[in-house]
């Protein structure tokens, strides 16, 4: 939506720490929170304006390829992936970064995701093969990271661009 849609329908963003602890509290009663990701983070996973991510209250420990929405000491709020786990905290990534973040400490960890939706389509974080297969292949790839995504890129900017040709 650009500026001039949001201007005609008086659309006002509201500040996540507005509306952060209504779904805090929610998360707390043992409700499930559906979260769709902003900015590029976790691409190729979740994609900003199409993607979702079911989350709910950890219930268990913490393990590597859990997505997790945790908050930074600067307060900033953040839906990553969990890289590893040790005595010092946990460290997390993004899918579409290549710095491991951490350590963070479990306190930090607010919610955990149950599942995702992706292209219209559910699955669940913990029993979905598909989807394990995918975040085990990914987190193994991440020094290959930037050679991947920019050939992805790349390849999906000359169908755009034949397509263009062809109208």
């Amino acid at each position: 939506m650009n500026s001039r849609e949001q201007e005609r329908w008086k659309i006002q963003p509201i500040v996540t720490d507005e509306w952060m602890p209504l779904f805090l509290e929610r998360l707390k009663g043992g409700q499930c929170i559906k979260l769709s990701p902003i900015g590029m983070s976790m691409y190729p996973c979740l994609v900003e304006a199409r993607d979702s991510v079911i989350l709910q209250e950890p219930r268990a420990a913490i393990k590597r390829g859990d997505i997790c929405l945790y908050r930074r000491e600067n307060g900033l709020y953040v839906l990553h992936r969990v890289h590893h786990v040790n005595d010092s905290g946990v460290y997390m990534l993004g899918d579409h970064e290549t710095w491991i973040e951490g350590p963070l400490r479990q306190s930090q960890i607010l919610a955990v995701a149950k599942s995702i939706i992706r292209k219209g389509q559910l699955y669940d974080c913990s029993n979905c093969r598909r989807y394990q297969i995918y975040w085990r292949l990914w987190l193994g790839l991440r020094v290959l990271r930037p050679y991947i995504l920019e050939g992805w890129s790349t390849v999906h900017s000359k169908k755009f661009t034949r397509r263009k040709i062809r109208e």
